[in-house]
């Protein structure tokens, strides 16, 4: 169906070869194809590719075969979305002060300057990584939140199945797994891209429950009030840049 959101269309090839930034904004596995594509193509000398993908270890590998031709490219990683999928999920603002993830691979500072002035109406914060650091923290911050919400959703079906058609779940039960609603196929991509980072992270979750596990075994009520204060400072510390 047409939503007016381009002027005029073409193939990726075509366009590819014409244009002087292209911006690859598929799932990973869908990415590290188009960037073999890119490669045999007679694209121009000043082009520069960057993506969007959720990871970046995989890209920054697969990019070599355009990097060692001379061709800029530029990893990147907005943080921004929801658990809606498709053109009808985006709304102007969705880039509004969020955090971008740059690995600058072979870029120019000219080429990065101009890719940031494409986003200068959105006030973003622009973070300088590497490959390999940004898959750890992202996989922290959304990978791992993503793989909680799904096995959440998946014990509470296994627990509760009778019992969750009769009632109107609360509110802290929705925005806890409010992200178990998104593309599982994107989500699967995501997951195997990073899964190392990932096995270990849940890793480390399991050890937190354990902590926490313990704490109520001993029935100390300061001390799980204590616990949970620390959890609340933090979590209020993460709205800062919305203030």
């Amino acid at each position: 169906m047409n939503q007016h959101l381009i002027d005029q269309s073409m193939t990726f090839q075509k366009a590819s070869q014409i244009a002087d930034i292209i911006i690859l904004a598929g799932p990973v596995n869908v990415i590290l194809r188009q960037i073999h594509v890119l490669s045999n193509l007679k694209l121009k000398s000043n082009v520069l590719i960057t993506d969007v993908g959720s990871t970046k270890t995989s890209i920054l590998k697969q990019s070599k075969q355009l990097t060692e031709q001379g061709i800029h490219f530029l990893g990147g990683h907005p943080m921004a979305g929801s658990q809606k999928s498709g053109s009808k999920a985006g709304w102007v603002n969705l880039f509004n002060h969020t955090t971008y993830f740059l690995v600058r691979s072979n870029a120019t500072i000219k080429q990065i300057k101009l890719f940031k002035s494409l986003l200068d109406n959105h006030h973003i914060h622009f973070v300088f990584v590497s490959a390999f650091k940004h898959d750890q923290m992202v996989g922290y911050i959304s990978h791992l939140p993503h793989a909680l919400a799904f096995s959440l959703v998946h014990l509470m079906d296994q627990k509760l199945h009778g019992e969750l058609k009769q009632i109107q779940v609360g509110g802290g039960l929705l925005s806890t797994t409010r992200i178990a609603a998104a593309d599982p196929t994107m989500w699967s991509n995501i997951f195997m891209n990073n899964k190392n980072d990932l096995i270990k992270q849940i890793d480390d979750f399991q050890k937190q429950l354990n902590d926490l596990k313990m704490i109520l075994q001993k029935q100390n009520p300061k001390q799980i009030k204590q616990y949970l204060e620390q959890s609340q400072n933090i979590r209020q510390r993460m709205d800062w840049r919305k203030s």
